[in-house]
C-alpha cells in the first residue's frame, strides 16, 4: 500500500514582509517547511510539497525533489492545491496525509494517529483543537462517536453552532480513492471564490463515508505561522521541546529558557549547559562536558570531558578533555 504526504506550501506569505518565501524562514536551525517534511517523512514513504510562489527559491533549498505546482491562474484555496497534486495520486492505493508547510509544530504522534484511523477503515480523518475563543475558525461537527459530520466556516454558522468549540486544524489523512472521489465535488461557489478542502470532508460525510477525528495533544500543535511574531512563538515552543528531549536524555540545563539549541544538535549525557549558550547547525557535544555562559558553537564537534568558557566556534573540532579559556575564538582544532 502507498503512503504519501502532500505538504501545501504554495502561498505567498505577504504578512511575513519578506523576499524569502514564508516556508523557508528558519526555525531552530532549518526552514520550517523542512521540519514538516521530516516529520511526515517519518510516517510516509513519499512526501510531495505543493509549491507556487517562490517555487524556484524553495527548490534551490530542497534540491530536485518531486513536487506539484499550484497554478493560481486556474484557482486558489486548499482544495485547489490538492487538485493540483491529484495526478501524483492516480493509480495509487493507500493513504495520503495532507498538511501545511507553515504548521511545523504538528507532532508525529498526531500524524500517526490520523494515519492509523484511515488504515483502520475511515475514508478520512482530521485533526481538531478545542478552543475557548473559537471565533474565526471553521467548526467541526461531531457526532457522539467522534465522527465528523461536516465543517462549517465561521461566516456560515447558525446561532446554535457558534457555541461549538471544536475547531478545524487543517491537517488531514485520506484514503486515496476516497479523496480522488471527493475532489471533483469541490466547487468555488463561495464569497472568496476558492476551492476548500473542507468541502471534501463534507462530501465524504454526506455520502455516508466514515470521517474520523482526533483532538490535538495541545494548542501549540495547531499554530500556523503567518507573521514573524508567530514565527517567534513557534520557535519558543520548538526550543522547549528540543531542550526537554535533551534533559530527558541526561543533559543538565541550568536555565532551559535561556538555552538555544538547534534541531539537529546532539549533546552527550552528563553534559552541563549554563544560561546563554547557543548551539547551532550540526554541532555535536560529547558526554560530560561543561558549557559555561556565553558559548556560541556552530557546526562544531566537542569531544568528551571538555570545558568551554564563553567560547565562539564555527566549524571547529575541540578534542577530548580540552579546557577552553574565556573569550576564545576557535578555528580548526583547538589546543587544550
Amino acid at each position: 500500500m502507498d503512503s504519501i504526504a502532500l505538504v501545501m506550501a504554495a502561498g505567498e506569505g505577504q504578512r511575513m514582509r519578506s523576499d524569502l518565501p514564508k516556508v523557508l524562514h528558519p526555525l531552530c536551525g532549518k526552514p520550517m517547511l523542512c521540519h514538516v517534511i521530516e516529520t511526515v517523512g517519518g510516517i510516509c514513504r513519499e512526501v510531495i510539497p505543493i509549491l507556487g510562489h517562490g517555487r524556484e527559491i524553495i527548490l534551490s533549498k530542497l534540491g530536485n525533489i518531486r513536487h506539484a505546482v499550484q497554478d493560481f491562474s486556474t484557482g486558489k484555496g486548499t482544495g485547489h492545491a490538492v487538485m493540483c497534486a491529484a495526478d501524483a495520486l492516480r493509480g495509487r492505493k493507500g493513504s495520503v496525509i495532507v498538511t501545511a508547510g507553515d504548521m511545523p509544530l504538528v507532532t508525529d504522534v498526531s500524524y500517526r494517529a490520523l494515519y492509523s484511523l484511515v488504515g483502520d477503515g475511515a475514508a478520512a480523518a482530521l485533526l481538531y483543537d478545542v478552543l475557548d475563543e473559537p471565533f474565526g475558525y471553521g467548526r467541526v461537527l461531531l457526532d457522539r462517536r467522534g465522527r465528523v459530520q461536516g465543517i462549517v466556516e465561521q461566516k456560515d454558522l447558525t446561532e446554535q453552532q457558534k457555541g461549538i468549540r471544536a475547531c478545524n486544524a487543517s491537517v488531514y489523512c485520506f484514503d486515496i480513492d476516497a479523496l480522488l472521489w471527493a475532489l471533483p465535488r469541490i466547487t468555488n461557489g463561495n464569497a472568496a471564490n476558492e476551492y476548500y478542502l473542507t468541502d471534501a470532508i463534507g462530501a465524504l460525510a454526506g455520502a455516508g463515508y466514515v470521517v474520523s477525528s482526533i483532538q490535538a495533544q495541545d494548542h501549540d500543535e495547531c499554530r500556523g505561522v503567518n507573521t514573524r511574531v508567530q514565527l517567534e512563538q513557534a520557535a519558543r515552543v520548538m526550543r522547549a521541546r528540543i531542550n526537554c528531549e535533551h534533559m530527558l536524555a541526561g543533559v543538565t540545563m541550568i536555565d532551559p529558557n535561556a538555552t538555544y539549541i538547534d534541531a539537529d544538535v546532539r549533546v552527550g549525557y552528563d553534559t552541563t549547559i549554563y544560561p546563554g549558550v547557543v548551539l547551532e547547525g550540526s554541532t555535536q557535544i560529547g558526554p560530560r562536558c561543561v558549557l559555561y555562559p556565553g558559548c556560541h558553537l556552530k557546526d562544531t564537534t566537542v569531544g568528551a570531558d571538555a570545558s568551554l568558557h564563553c567560547a565562539y566556534a564555527d566549524g571547529a573540532r575541540v578534542p577530548d578533555g580540552a579546557n577552553i579559556a574565556p573569550f576564545t575564538v576557535i578555528t580548526g582544532e583547538s589546543a587544550e
